[in-house]
């Protein structure tokens, strides 16, 4: 874990446990310190698609003092049929221009398998490049206007 490039946290786990365990703990004992000398310092908690467990999403929202997330999101088919009409434009706007088209989708998002405790919010990114497109997503907590 890092803020900025000041490392915070490095843990090595056996390949037989799950890439986030103890995340919460570390996450919670690192929020604890930064509060002790910053107590009103916004805290955004940005990580890559492995990171998406409910736990650590819950953990974040359930703070007194928010604890907002950014955190990737593996692509999925339910979520890529919700991207299809932003693809659509992107594909459109690449033909015309034959450059780079890039829209940004607000999305609601719950997990069928019940491994979230609710529905959240999603952000999704449609991308057409030179021959390829490339859907990206973020589950969020962060206002849309940020």
């Amino acid at each position: 874990m890092f803020a900025g490039e000041h490392l915070l946290c490095a843990q090595l786990r056996p390949c037989n446990q799950d890439g986030t365990t103890g995340c919460v703990e570390e996450v919670r004992a690192i929020v604890e310190r930064i509060r002790q000398a910053w107590p009103t310092e916004r805290i955004i908690v940005r990580g890559y698609s492995g990171f998406y467990r409910d736990e650590l999403l819950r953990w974040c929202e359930s703070q007194a003092m928010p604890v907002d997330s950014v955190v990737g999101l593996a692509r999925n088919s339910r979520l890529e049929t919700m991207l299809v009409p932003w693809m659509e434009q992107v594909r459109a706007i690449r033909a015309i221009t034959a450059e780079p088209a890039r829209a940004f989708a607000e999305l609601r998002y719950q997990t069928l398998t019940g491994s979230w405790s609710r529905e959240r919010r999603v952000v999704g990114k449609a991308e057409a490049l030179s021959g390829k497109e490339n859907p990206r997503y973020v589950v969020s907590s962060l206002p849309e206007k940020e």
